[in-house]
């Protein structure tokens, strides 16, 4: 009797399971338009059958650590361009990601190329990605679930379906550029691009010819004439309350109730503890650094050797890191990884708000947050929480002939639009002239 309970507890589990999944891919597919990607299954797959009391690691979703800001999709017909918006940028990105992963998994050693090559890559037929970070290319790989040894940090990538029949990957930090042989095939990612119509991108390079203020600007920054004249503008503020300081200080292992603050010089509060001083701002500022003698990683819990941090541990830390603190309070905005340097035994890992795809200047550090690690040790945390929250009046540009224009000659900054946030209450969108 209770065998036969038992199985008929499994049949019903089962069942459940079932019924769970296809509801879960059924709400993937009217997501996309009737339309669910392999990565949409494989993800939905993951999220299904994790198990809530398992105490792994979380999986990393791509896109939560970063998304490009402009991409493009060679055609047969012509170009398809992407220079703002979260939902065009992330259905393009979760439709490609597949075959990105691939050639990045099976590339083979890559060979300097000159710029010539590289520019020549994007008339072919194939796919463009343009971030704004320079990320460790095995720390790229390391996001697909995949390997990736090369020693070198790219922005920018291309997968060019040329003559073999097999996509070749490019990749390149804005200076040097490399060429990698992949066993992805050309024609899988041909038609994940069939849904992308011409919309009239061209490069700057392929403009600069005929109507010279372009060849002010970064060469590969994406034109398309009519693209951003309205933009949506966002009310702004800060969201620092005393439930947001709570959270950080126990994040920090801080006991909130132990310390009373003392107001420096300058206006802020300051927690004093023996593993460090928490200072707090009236405009949503908060800094933590660590106490001398410290030698335990507060943010990722382990003390690394002499040989530093890895750039993997270290970006990944800090994202969760950002993602439940300012992320948490920050409305309709993201929080995307914006800044990667490393230097001797120091490490800086910065994080920024992204609006519509776009990123915003804040009005004091400038950026949401920001790491420093000195030998394997995060020894300093700088937060700005703001909240965004999306107006109805719009917010209008120049057209991108004008706004090159008035670019400084010779600046070479990529062309793109952002939002400036000055602590005016209302941000709107503007040209950023870096």
């Amino acid at each position: 009797m209770k065998k036969k309970l038992l199985e008929t507890g499994k049949a019903i589990l089962i069942a459940a399971l079932a019924l769970n999944a296809a509801m879960l891919l059924a709400r993937i597919a009217l997501s996309h338009n009737g339309v669910a990607s392999s990565r949409d299954v494989f993800v939905a797959v993951q999220r299904l059958f994790r198990s809530t009391s398992d105490s792994a690691p979380e999986v990393l979703e791509t896109a939560e650590a970063a998304l490009p800001v402009q991409a493009a999709g060679m055609l047969e017909n012509g170009r398809y361009g992407i220079v703002s918006g979260f939902e065009e940028m992330d259905r393009l990105y979760n439709t490609t990601g597949a075959i990105f992963a691939e050639a990045l998994g099976s590339a083979e050693k890559a060979v300097s190329i000159k710029e010539d090559a590289w520019a020549d890559a994007l008339s072919e037929k194939g796919l463009y990605f343009a971030f704004d970070v320079k990320i460790p290319v095995a720390v790229l790989a390391g996001w697909f679930s995949i390997t990736g040894d090369e020693n070198f940090a790219a922005s920018r990538f291309i997968l060019a379906c040329g003559s073999s029949g097999m996509v070749t990957l490019l990749y390149s930090d804005g200076i040097s550029h490399y060429s990698c042989k992949t066993s992805a095939k050309a024609q899988t990612l041909i038609e994940q691009l069939e849904t992308c119509r011409p919309n009239g991108a061209k490069f700057a390079f392929e403009l600069s010819d005929t109507q010279s203020v372009f060849a002010n600007v970064d060469p590969y920054s994406l034109i398309i004439d009519a693209m951003n004249t309205s933009l949506a503008s966002y009310g702004s503020s800060d969201t620092l309350n005393k439930a947001a300081v709570t959270e950080l200080m126990e994040k920090l292992e801080l006991n909130p109730y132990a310390k009373s603050p003392y107001e420096d010089k300058d206006g802020w509060l300051v927690y004093a503890y023996s593993s460090g001083g928490l200072r707090i701002s009236g405009d949503g500022r908060a800094v933590f650094t660590v106490g001398r003698g410290e030698n335990f990683d507060l943010i990722t819990a382990q003390r690394y050797g002499n040989d530093g941090i890895s750039d993997a541990t270290a970006i990944e830390s800090t994202r969760v890191f950002a993602k439940q603190t300012v992320e948490k309070y920050c409305g309709d905005a993201r929080v995307y990884m914006s800044g990667y340097e490393a230097e001797g035994n120091a490490v800086t890992v910065t994080y920024s708000y992204y609006l519509n795809g776009l990123k915003p200047l804040t009005p004091q550090f400038g950026h949401a947050a920001r790491f420093r690690f000195v030998n394997g040790i995060a020894v300093q945390i700088e937060l700005e929480y703001r909240t965004y929250s999306r107006q109805e009046e719009p917010s209008n540009l120049l057209r991108p002939l004008y706004a090159a224009a008035i670019y400084p000659e010779h600046s070479g900054q990529l062309l793109t639009a952002g939002y400036q946030d000055f602590n005016s209450g209302i941000v709107s969108a503007n040209w950023i002239i870096k």
